[in-house]
Order: C-alpha cells, then structure tokens, then sequence
C-alpha cells in the first residue's frame, strides 16, 4: 500500500503505522481507518513482507524527523483492546534474546493513560498491559525501541492489542488511539524548526 498522504508540503507529524498480524490487516481492510479523523497528523503505513523486514525498515524511519511516532498494531487475545507497555528481549521463535548484551524488557514511550482514556471516551474497552506477548508485535516493538534515536525529539511509540472480529471497531479503535498520539506531537521535530 502506497503512503497515505504526501509528504512534500505536508509539515504535519507523521505517525507511521505497522500491522503485524495478517488476521488483523483484514480486518483493518482499506486505509481509511487510518485516516479517518486526524487533522492534525498524517499516517504512513509501513508495509513489509515479514517482521524481520519490519523492524529492520522500522529502524531507518525512526530516525526521519517527519516520523514523530510509531504505532504498532498487534492482534488481541480477548475481546477489548489492549496497549502492551513492555517488550521482552526475544527472538521471534521466543527461545532466544534477540540482542545477547541488550536489555531484558523496553518499555513504550507514548502514554498509555491517554490512549486508553481515547478509546474509552470512543466507547471501547481497552486497558494496559505490562505482559509481553510473544509475537510479532512484541518482536518489532523491542526492535523499534532499541532503534530508537536519543534525545527528546525522539518518536513516540506504542503498541496497541486490537480485536480483529469487528472490522468497524477495529477501526474506530485506531482512529482514537491515532488522535490520543496526534495530541501530543509537535508540528515539526524541534531540532529542525530552528
């Protein structure tokens, strides 16, 4: 799928959304979901064939200023949405670390508080979770927070758990966690508004 707005002329903070679960990609369907209602960013999906090639791509955008976050969509396991604080240090099969010398768990950066609190107000049950699944999702966040630049510019990331039965919902739920991330991003990476 083709970026979803130019970035040219468009100064708007980019959040940059990767779906690593094939159940939940169908049940995402078009990108509207993806656009719907975000005035003030604008959403670039990250397409890849396979988590390796994810979290590798992952690495390379979070290091462009226009990428002001990441949100990582992982299938839930349950029927309300979840947003996973933590990500063990694992490889994808989850027998090994991924990084020998790293961390054991990274932690996500945007506020969880404020995306549940989204999702809530758009009439979904969501909450926050410290439990790491072993999957995919997990995979590329401990990936994308060991990429991550420092520095206060740095992205926001988050991982959000969605229920995959309900494309409608599914969907909604995306557009409230997208708007509680788009609150809080500047129009522009600090560093290069100066």
């Amino acid at each position: 799928m083709p970026d979803l707005s130019p970035a040219g002329s468009d100064t708007r903070p980019e959040i940059v959304v990767c779906v690593c679960d094939p159940a939940l990609d169908a049940a995402l369907g078009e990108a509207s979901a993806l656009t719907a209602g975000l005035a003030s960013a604008r959403a670039r999906r990250l397409d890849a064939a396979d988590p390796e090639s994810m979290a590798a791509e992952l690495e390379g955008r979070l290091r462009d200023p226009a990428c002001r976050a990441l949100l990582i969509l992982g299938r839930a396991r349950a029927d309300g949405f979840r947003i996973q604080t933590r990500a063990e240090n694992r490889t994808l099969n989850g027998k090994d670390r991924f990084a020998p010398t790293g961390p054991g768990v990274v932690r996500a950066t945007a506020s969880a508080q404020e995306i549940v609190r989204a999702l809530t107000d758009a009439g979904q049950s969501a909450e926050i979770s410290s439990q790491s699944d072993e999957d995919a999702a997990s995979y590329v966040l401990f990936r994308a927070m060991c990429g991550l630049p420092d520095g206060v510019d740095a992205p926001a990331v988050a991982l959000l758990r969605v229920p995959s039965g309900d494309p409608a919902r599914a969907g909604a739920g995306l557009e409230a966690a997208m708007g509680a991330i788009a609150r809080h991003l500047s129009p522009a990476a600090r560093a290069s508004a100066h």
